[in-house]
């Protein structure tokens, strides 16, 4: 082959691909928008007719999702509308007969407006025809967005509270949180109600914990769900629902760092207590998938209180006797403690759908206190004079706990496998958690009517709980609002504790109370798998 004769065969080829593109374009764009004229047709009704349009960008790509207004050419008031689709069309049906202001606008483009868009009962269709978008970009400097979260956020099974950018979180302790989250209560002893029942369970980062909330520093917590009416997916210890502790991670790149301090003033009558210290120190390190925290929180703190109980009884016997006693009872309480932990872990982002995560911590919490209380009960038919008064009993007694300590530590990794379906995602948790606690309590009693006494009395508790847990979550979307959860559940768990009680009338040389003594041990090892739809009504 010469070399004329390839350049002639090459020329013919070019020539008929160039041919075909030419009829085959017009004819892919005619045969779509005769598709969109039977379906224009179609949505037509004796009152009211339909106007198509057709947008593109400046090279004549469609553009989806552009935005169609039908407006009032009186007033700009708005009519209708639609979104354009993959094409570039949309039809907008329902429009009674009259003349309209058609606006079509696009994000980075400039508004177009087509007047007088009629469509009558005998022209029930109108066309705006292939219409083009000018460019409107423009060179910025810098833009700074920034997005914040709604306090309280609803979704299908849960209420979630914000609670990261609270004030309350500043200087507090996760129960001041708790008590500002609507249907939860908590009670001078530090007992959790959700709905008024204490048949609640509590836990961090969806792991049961051995911590109470006034050993969490309220500005380690970034979120707290609960969960009234939890599915089979959580552990149905707690009938009345689920609260779970959500703890802050950073998400920002490169080194970030917090130091909180806090300090608190207390008074009981005309006293005033500075026993109350917080610090809290957080770390974070994020580079390209890599992600570090650690979390160093400290907290001291002294509780005083005081009581005085007057009671007056009356007693009505069958003879119609009546006879009156009085209780008079003062106590005075002091309690101090001291907790602090560290917390640490590591992120690692595989890729766009693969994630794990490592973390550990460690917390000790030591305390101690005493109780003073005093007893007087009287015959109190002579009230008015004092002197008459017939002691029944008068008794005084003091409870000391000296320094004792808990010690609890937990590790955990998690992996998570997202996919390119929105709200699907398969999650792989295991866990393991050791808590030990150790408390001493004193008891002297004193008696001095109608008999001279003393007696004492010492209990010794330890308690021992090691647990590991392992589960696999899967949840996916199924239909228009449906989501299908399913997964397997190990749990096992084993505690040992002891109690031991002291009792004598000479404080240093107590005896042993064996038939009091108590040792117990309790295993407990669960398998559970569950299946679970749900969907809105």
């Amino acid at each position: 082959m010469s070399k004329m004769e390839y350049i002639t065969k090459k020329f013919k080829s070019l020539l008929v691909g160039g041919l075909s593109l030419l009829l085959f374009c017009p004819a892919s764009i005619y045969g779509q928008r005769s598709v969109i004229l039977a379906e224009a047709q179609k949505r037509v009704t004796s009152t009211t007719g339909v106007i198509v349009c057709s947008v593109a960008d400046e090279k004549n790509q469609s553009l989806e999702q552009s935005t169609i207004a039908i407006l009032n050419p009186a007033d700009s008031s708005l009519v209708s509308g639609a979104i354009t689709n993959q094409s570039g069309y949309a039809i907008i049906d329902g429009l009674p007969w009259g003349t309209y202001l058609v606006r079509i606008s696009y994000i980075g483009y400039k508004n177009l407006f087509i007047n007088d868009m009629t469509i009558t009962k005998e022209k029930p269709i109108a066309t705006t025809g292939r219409q083009q978008l000018q460019s409107s970009s423009r060179n910025l400097e810098g833009v700074t967005v920034t997005a914040e979260r709604e306090m309280i956020e609803t979704n299908l099974d849960k209420r979630v509270f914000n609670v990261d950018q609270s004030i309350i979180a500043e200087g507090s302790t996760g129960t001041d949180v708790l008590e500002n989250v609507p249907s939860v209560t908590v009670d001078l002893e530090g007992n959790v109600s959700l709905r008024g029942s204490q048949s609640v369970t509590i836990l961090i980062n969806g792991r049961p914990t051995s911590l109470s909330m006034d050993e969490i520093p309220a500005n380690t917590i970034e979120r707290i769900e609960v969960v009234t009416n939890p599915s089979a997916r959580h552990n149905p210890e707690g009938t009345s629902g689920i609260i779970n502790i959500v703890l802050k991670k950073e998400r920002k790149l490169g080194v970030n760092a917090s130091l909180s301090l806090g300090m608190g003033v207390s008074n009981l009558k005309k006293d005033f207590y500075l026993g109350k210290y917080t610090s809290s120190l957080n770390l974070n390190f994020r580079y390209s998938k890599f992600n570090f925290f650690f979390n160093y929180s400290f907290r001291s703190y002294q509780s005083n209180s005081e009581g005085d109980l007057v009671r007056n009884s009356e007693f009505v016997r069958k003879n119609n006797d009546t006879s009156f006693t009085k209780l008079t009872q003062q106590s005075a309480n002091e309690w101090k403690g001291m907790p602090q932990g560290i917390r640490g872990g590591m992120d690692y982002t595989i890729n766009q759908y693969n994630t794990i995560a490592i973390e550990g911590g460690y917390r000790y919490r030591s305390g101690q206190g005493n109780t003073n209380l005093s007893n007087l009960t009287q015959n109190s038919l002579l009230i008015e004079n004092p002197l008459l008064n017939d002691t029944l009993s008068f008794y005084g007694q003091n409870s000391y706990s000296p320094p004792i300590g808990t010690h609890n530590w937990d590790a955990a990794i998690n992996y998570i496998l997202t996919t390119k379906t929105k709200g699907q995602e398969l999650a792989v948790d295991i866990s393991t958690s050791q808590w030990n606690h150790t408390s001493e309590n004193t008891i002297d009693q004193f008696y001095f009517y109608p008999m001279i006494d003393t007696s004492y009395r010492k209990t010794v508790s330890t308690s021992k709980n090691n647990r590991i847990t392992a589960k696999v979550d899967f949840v996916t979307p199924i239909g228009k609002g449906g989501r299908l959860e399913a997964g397997y559940k190990f749990d096992w768990s084993y505690t040992d504790g002891t109690y031991q009680i002291f009792t004598g009338n000479i404080k240093d040389n107590l005896t042993e109370d064996l038939t009091r003594n108590d040792v117990t041990t309790y295993n407990d090892n669960i398998h559970a798998i569950y299946a679970v739809y749900s969907n809105t009504i």
